[in-house]
C-alpha cells in the first residue's frame, strides 16, 4: 500500500515539473491524460491508508480529518496557482511553467512526509 503510494506521488513530482517544461502540445495532453488516470489512484489508495492508520474505534475522526486535509488542500493548490499567475503577470506565458512546477513542489512535500509514515495492515 505504502509503495503504491509512494509510487503514484512520485509519478506526479515527475510528471508536473515535466509537462511545466514542455512545449509539444501533444506530449502535453498524453501527460495529461496520464496524471489524470492518477487521480483515482491517489484517492482510493489514500482512502484506504487512512482506514488502515486509524483505530477502528475513532475511523470517524480518522476520516474526518482526512476531508478536512483535502478540502485544505482543494483550497491552496487553486489559490496558489492563481497568486503565482497573478503575482508574475507580466511574465506572460512562463508564469503559467512556474505554477504548475510548484504544483509539483507540494506533490514533492507529501511524498517526502509520506516517506516518514509508517503503514502497516494490521
Amino acid at each position: 500500500m505504502k509503495k503504491s503510494l509512494l509510487l503514484t506521488l512520485g509519478s506526479w513530482a515527475i510528471i508536473l515539473p515535466v509537462m511545466a517544461l514542455i512545449k509539444n502540445f501533444s506530449f502535453f495532453v498524453v501527460l495529461a491524460v496520464i496524471i489524470g488516470l492518477l487521480f483515482g489512484a491517489v484517492w482510493s489508495i489514500t482512502r484506504t491508508v487512512m482506514v488502515t492508520l486509524t483505530p477502528k474505534e475513532k475511523m470517524n475522526y480518522g476520516m474526518s480529518y482526512y476531508t478536512l486535509a483535502e478540502r485544505f488542500a482543494t483550497f491552496v493548490g487553486p489559490v496558489s496557482w492563481g497568486l503565482i499567475t497573478w503575482l508574475l503577470l507580466s511574465s506572460g506565458e512562463i508564469r503559467y511553467r512556474i505554477a504548475m512546477a510548484t504544483m509539483g513542489l507540494f506533490v514533492l512535500a507529501g511524498l517526502m512526509i509520506v516517506r516518514k509514515i509508517n503503514i502497516t495492515v494490521k
